[in-house]
């Protein structure tokens, strides 16, 4: 328990402020730590502030086993958020999942006499292992990148930019082209092509504002061909994108082809041609 003596009424109040305060950048935390790193108030068993008259007592129960518990996981998917996002892919098998986890407890429980040792003796047959399977993996994702490429090209009214970004329209726009000096203002989502999303500005449920120069290739060469108003599937290759290094905190592997839908809502500026809406 944490217990807090003060004195008047006026620091009554402040602390019920700051208590509550605490609670909610605790469980915003817990739930967002993942994304921003974690953080862990501190929970003393004893904390005093003495301030003027008449003491005032004050109590907060700590978390029932089964809370600790649950606290506990999260701690541990927070550990597992900050691994870099493509390690999973690196591993062929559960066994070989198993393994990697028996080294990082028996490192974590002192079970391993000597880590060191065991990473200077095997380190270079390690970076050997890690970069041929970096490999595997990457060969493996640029043939389905390259058939999900053949493949939106095929579709109705399917365009391709000279960076070789395909365009697929959704709806047709009336209004000013953007340039690559124009700040827009879009909708989109954003997916790997297994569908999972990444980003979302309309699951947020607020467009976003950006300069085009700012943002990837893919995307500069794609809305200069849209027109305000309009909607397009854009089929970034990884060259345009976010390339070999990718972005592993946003889940975005290295190499990854991305399939962003994009509603290009208006042209704040620099825009050239078109129907004003």
């Amino acid at each position: 328990q944490l217990k807090i003596q003060l004195q008047s009424t006026e620091s009554y109040l402040w602390l019920t402020i700051f208590l509550l305060s605490m609670k909610i950048i605790t469980a915003v935390a817990l739930l967002f730590g993942g994304a921003s790193g974690f953080v862990s108030p501190r929970r003393p068993a004893l904390n005093r502030w003495a301030l003027r008259s008449n003491v005032v007592e004050f109590e907060m129960a700590g978390p029932s086993p089964e809370e600790q518990e649950i606290l506990l996981y999260c701690l541990g998917l927070n550990l597992a958020s900050q691994l870099p996002g493509d390690l999973k892919a690196l591993l062929q098998s559960d066994e070989e999942m198993e393994m990697v986890m028996k080294g990082l407890v028996d490192k974590m429980t002192g079970k391993c006499e000597n880590p060191a040792e065991m990473l200077t003796k095997n380190g270079d047959q390690l970076n050997q292992l890690v970069q041929q399977r970096a490999a595997e993996v990457q060969e493996k994702m640029n043939e389905k990148a390259n058939d999900f490429l053949e493949q939106a090209k095929k579709k109705e009214g399917a365009t391709v930019t000279k960076g070789g970004v395909v365009i697929v329209p959704e709806k047709k726009g009336v209004g000013m082209y953007p340039t690559a000096a124009s700040t827009v203002e879009v909708h989109y989502t954003g997916a790997l092509m297994d569908g999972s999303v990444f980003d979302s500005s309309v699951q947020r449920g607020t467009p976003a504002s950006f300069a085009l120069n700012q943002v990837i290739k893919g995307w500069q060469e794609g809305l200069q061909e849209m027109q305000e108003g309009g909607k397009a599937q854009l089929v970034i290759p990884s060259e345009l994108g976010y390339g070999p290094q990718g972005q592993p905190q946003a889940g975005i592997p290295g190499g990854a082809l991305l399939i962003f839908e994009v509603e290009l809502l208006k042209v704040k500026s620099a825009g050239v041609g078109g129907l004003v809406l």
